[in-house]
């Protein structure tokens, strides 16, 4: 603890218990940007389990993070929107409601969200010795980003040639050129899905909250979503938003190509992942799991999150009625 005061980021060894299971030597350290919190608070934390003991494993997972919902107090938005980019077969982390106790202290409900490691990359790509990497806050792909792994030289020069792909000047050009480093299809996928459930706080709006990983069997890069909490927060962003932030996803945008299929995806996710109503009552079934958890804290607190919820209903269905106006108006 005395560690994790002075400094926070680096890791200490603890023990981890999970429904009468005991796990030891977990690297622990805090996290978070927007919603760092110290120790003694109600701080956001990443357990590794595998990394002072390589065999060791949480139900199969090497590392899992624990958010706070200090951005999300509803604690919902992170797993409705993984459920939706799932469905769009998109890589995602699977997310799950935890309730969280700190050395016999309740911090109460927490959101716990898979780690970004070979577990994670096994389950979408057939070769998981490619460079993953993290954006950091608000960092583009022409930034050293950071390497969370692979095997791959640790020169960058896989984001350098997708980078120098969207600087081409020709338009025509810049999509060939971006057909043999990016994987088009799935990023348009994932543009469509930043924009369909209102991620303004990801790559495409504000150039956050994401990571790439380069595919060894493709030899393309993937996007990858990552810090959903500000999802369906303004239910009238427009299906072209009025910029793109991220670097490539307004070079991607700029071709007729790009544009063509993120039109043509906009329309089809839309229909495959967004049903309103079923949305709403998945908000219903969440919140039911995090009521009991509060209500162990006080009343309070549990009618303050009824009220967050209903807000997050309201909005959810705000944003279906308010795309299918637009859609229906192209």
């Amino acid at each position: 603890m005395a560690s994790l005061r002075a400094q926070p980021r680096e890791d200490v060894s603890g023990i981890v218990r999970v429904d009468g299971i005991t796990y030891t030597n977990v690297a622990i350290h805090l996290k978070g940007v927007a919603t760092f919190r110290p120790v003694d608070d109600q701080p956001s934390l990443t357990l590794n389990f595998s990394k002072l003991n390589p065999t060791q494993r949480f139900l199969g997972l090497r590392k899992i993070h624990l958010n706070n919902g200090k951005e999300d107090q509803s604690f919902l938005c992170e797993a409705l929107a993984a459920e939706m980019f799932a469905k769009a077969k998109l890589p995602v982390a699977r997310v799950a409601l935890a309730r969280t106790v700190l050395n016999g202290r309740d911090l109460g409900p927490y959101v716990a969200i898979e780690g970004f490691t070979e577990d994670f990359l096994g389950r979408y790509f057939s070769n998981t010795k490619g460079n993953l990497y993290d954006s950091g806050f608000r960092r583009d792909i022409t930034a050293q980003l950071e390497k969370l792994s692979g095997k791959e030289s640790d020169d960058w020069a896989d984001l350098k040639k997708l980078a120098a792909a969207g600087a081409t000047p020709d338009l025509e050009e810049r999509w060939t050129a971006l057909g043999r480093v990016l994987d088009v299809d799935s990023f348009a996928r994932y543009l469509a899905m930043q924009v369909i459930t209102a991620n303004w706080d990801g790559y495409a709006m504000f150039r956050n909250n994401y990571r790439v990983y380069h595919d060894p069997v493709s030899d393309r890069i993937v996007f990858i979503p990552h810090g959903m909490d500000q999802t369906f927060a303004r239910p009238t962003m427009p299906l072209l938003p009025p910029r793109w932030d991220g670097l490539l996803a307004g070079q991607y945008m700029e071709t007729r190509q790009g544009r063509e299929l993120y039109q043509k995806q906009i329309g089809l996710l839309f229909a495959s992942t967004y049903h309103a109503e079923a949305l709403a009552k998945r908000v219903d079934v969440l919140a039911a799991r995090v009521r009991p958890i509060l209500a162990e804290r006080g009343e309070a607190l549990v009618v303050q999150h009824d009220r967050l919820v209903a807000v997050l209903r309201s909005r959810i269905l705000q944003r279906g009625e308010f795309l299918a106006l637009q859609l229906a108006a192209r």
